[in-house]
């Protein structure tokens, strides 16, 4: 299980209930960069589980924690967990910097979001022959398909991890099916949540749903995306 915008100031009682569930968590994004200490505030990944998953790398000056690159131990499959950053918002290390040398942030929309994109689609390409699932909260989608109308930015980078050869977990399994995974106060739908998987494991997918009780039941504001792979 993989949880964005996981803080240092997560209630407790989230980690105590997963775990009494069997899931242990592994591991999480929240760790010093450099002269960088995450706060409260800073939202980050943490990754919980019932069988080993151990931290391989996380992606820092590209995407400070909201990229983990994990490995399944004993089932040779790798996992990008991912929190693409949404539009305009800035480089938390950059914009603590700027802090601390006495300068406003820049109030500009920055490429933040485009940057992480490109990132990961280079990632994405160099790790196409191998088992390797990309999930999370990626921001943006498919114009008329994951939404109603056409406000995704970055549409054309998710494209691109399709024509690399990524196939799309939760389209494999629905179709064209439309059904969203967060909706705004104005109660527009939007499918931000997606699971790829590279052609090794195209025959693995047994399933992909999402769980709408977290954000019906306001736990969270996300729907929860489960991928279900056949071993």
């Amino acid at each position: 299980m993989v949880l964005s915008e996981f803080t240092n100031g997560t209630p407790a009682v989230l980690t105590e209930r997963l775990e009494s569930a069997g899931l242990k968590l592994n591991c999480n994004s929240l760790r010093q960069i450099g002269d960088f200490y995450p706060t409260k505030k800073t939202n980050g990944l943490a990754v919980f589980s019932r069988i080993p998953i151990r931290s391989v790398a996380a992606a820092e000056e590209t995407a400070p924690f909201r990229w983990l690159d994990l490995e399944v131990v004993n089932y040779g499959i790798d996992i990008c967990a991912m929190h693409v950053p949404g539009w305009g918002k800035m480089h938390p290390i950059q914009r603590a910097r700027e802090i601390k040398a006495g300068r406003a942030p820049a109030l500009r929309k920055l490429r933040y979001k485009e940057q992480t994109w490109d990132a990961l689609l280079v990632a994405a390409e160099k790790r196409i022959h191998s088992k390797q699932v990309i999930i999370g909260d990626l921001n943006t989608g498919l114009y008329k398909l994951d939404e109603g109308g056409k406000t995704f930015e970055c549409v054309d980078h998710f494209k691109k991890l399709l024509q690399i050869g990524y196939r799309d977990a939760w389209r494999n399994v629905h179709g064209y099916k439309r059904e969203y995974s967060l909706y705004s106060s104005a109660g527009n739908g939007f499918r931000l949540d997606h699971a790829f998987v590279s052609p090794t494991l195209y025959d693995s997918i047994e399933n992909c749903a999402y769980c709408h009780a977290p954000r019906v039941e306001k736990l969270s504001d996300h729907s929860m995306l489960q991928l279900r792979l056949k071993t």
